[in-house]
This record gives structure tokens, sequence and C-alpha cells, in this order.
């Protein structure tokens, strides 16, 4: 088949409605965790009244249950019977399924269910591009079912380029490559504009455990203190007198110094030059006052 400038142009609008549907997806799961979760019952109880309402959305539209790799093939394939409304309402029951499956608790992913809704997604933009403009001449629906699949994939994943190394991998050819770059690259700017994030990194946002790398967090997350630990410093003894400690200043190029145990070498204390500053300027003290009672007995320590 042909892949034309007017393919191209419609890879753009329906990257749009991708990445809002990822970001909608992506929302839909979070709301669902959170409702489920405010619902005062055992986790199992909550588990089986989610899988019932999943039953429910199946008994409505049988094609979203289970993985859907079936329907998949029928829509590439352009093998899927059902009409324009029944095609949209799929892509929307399946978001809808796998919320309700993962804020119950119940066990699945959202890689597979990204690739049935975006593929329903794109046979239905198909549908409706040739409904409202039926003179043009477009690419297979099936072309358009990968293009789907690639961008809601690429929207809540942030993955663009896993999304088009995966249908080129299922296609075999090069045919779909310009217009997949598009929906994808789109799909997945557009998605990051109202999620930031991907799905996976979403939670550990919000929450602030997110390190991305070169970041500062990143790279004090990777340090130990041990490591910039400085060994430079001049210890003085709690029993030195203040005019001792004041030729120790004298050479040193520090304003803290470490206090230790005469007898132990045990650590005791801390002084910091800033305040003890009128201590240093009174002479009159010097042969009075010793280092013990002009450190600080309690300084805040932290383990190597």
């Amino acid at each position: 088949f042909r892949i034309g400038v007017e393919d191209i142009l419609a890879a753009a609008v329906l990257a749009a409605a991708a990445g809002l549907a990822g970001a909608l997806f992506a929302r839909m799961i979070r709301r669902s965790r959170r409702m489920w979760q405010a619902i005062p019952v055992h986790p199992f109880a909550r588990t089986f009244l989610g899988g019932v309402s999943v039953g429910l959305v199946g008994l409505l539209m049988p094609a979203v249950l289970g993985e859907g790799y079936s329907s998949v093939r029928g829509l590439i394939e352009g093998r899927y019977a059902p009409g324009l409304l029944l095609t949209a309402a799929a892509c929307f029951l399946k978001m809808a399924a796998t919320a309700l499956t993962l804020g119950s608790g119940g066990s699945g992913g959202i890689f597979a269910p990204s690739v049935v809704a975006g593929s329903f997604m794109g046979v239905s933009f198909h549908r409706l591009m040739m409904i409202l403009l039926p003179g043009v001449h477009w690419a297979p629906e099936g072309c358009y079912a990968l293009l789907g699949m690639a961008g809601l994939m690429a929207g809540i994943l942030q993955a663009p380029l896993t999304a088009i190394f995966l249908v080129m991998e299922i296609t075999g050819g090069y045919n779909v490559i310009l217009p997949l770059i598009v929906v994808s690259s789109l799909s997945a700017l557009l998605c990051k504009r109202f999620e930031g994030s991907s799905f996976y990194f979403k939670e550990l946002t919000e929450k602030g455990l997110l390190l991305r790398a070169g970041t500062d967090a990143r790279v004090l997350s990777e340090l130990s203190v041990g490591e910039l630990l400085e060994h430079d410093f001049i210890p003085v003894s709690e029993a030195m007198r203040l005019k001792d400690f004041v030729d120790v200043v004298k050479v040193s190029k520090r304003d803290h110094f470490p206090v230790q145990d005469p007898s132990t070498g045990a650590f005791v204390g801390m002084i910091n030059l800033k305040d003890i500053r009128p201590y240093i300027f009174s002479q009159e003290l010097y042969r009075t006052v010793l280092v013990g009672e002009i450190m600080d007995p309690h300084p805040r320590t932290v383990s190597p």
C-alpha cells in the first residue's frame, strides 16, 4: 500500500488523540486504584469485586477480555467487522477493564492493553476519516491500527523508540516508517505534557523518589559520607588551655576543631571558631579557660 501526504497529516491528528488517550488511561488506572483502596473490605474481597466488574464489562464487549491479541490480528488484517461506534467503545472499555483490574489488585500490566486499545483507536480513527473525507485515498485501516497501537504505547510508556521498533518488527517493512515516527514522537510529547513522566515512573515522581541520571539527587544518592570525609583537621585536647588553642588556630586553615579525650583519643566535642570569637580576643582568659569549657559537647554527627 502507498502512504500519502494525507496519511502523514492524519498521523499527526492521530498522535494528538493517542497522547490524550495515554494520559487518560494512566489517570484512569490511578483513580481506580484510589477508589478501590478507599473501600473498607478485605483485599481478597476487593479483588473479587474487581473481577466481577471486569466480567460485567466483558458481557458488554467480549473483545476487551483477555490479552486481546486475536482482536489485534483481526484489526491489522482488516477483518474486524463491528462499526465505528462499537470499535471506539471497545477502545474505551479495554482501558476501563484494565483500570478496574489493576486498581482492585488484580494481576496484569499495561503493555498488552495499550497495544490492544491503541489498535482499536487507530481503526476507529481511520473509519472516522473515511466518513469525513470519503474522497481521499487513505492507507488501509490495518496501517492505522499499527499507528494507533504505536501512538498509545509511546504516550503512556513515554517510549517512542520502543513503539517504533515494535511496529517495524510486526510489519517487517518500512512502508509506515514516516507516519510511525510522527505519531509516536508527537504522542509521547503530548502525553508527557499532561503526565510529566512514564506511567511506571509517575508514582515515584510524585513521591520525589525518581532520581534521574545527572541530577544532584542522583549524584548524592551514590555517595557515602565516608567518601567525602576529610582527615586534615587538627584535633585538640579538652584539657588544653585557650592560649595553646589560639596557637593551633594560627597555623590552621580550618574553622572547626575536633576535641579528643587525651587518654583514649575518643571524640568528645567540636569547636567552631565563629562560636568562640569573644574568648579568642580576650587575652585575660588565655590561662584560665580550657578547651573543654568552650567546646560543643553535643554536635550533630553522622556515620561514615
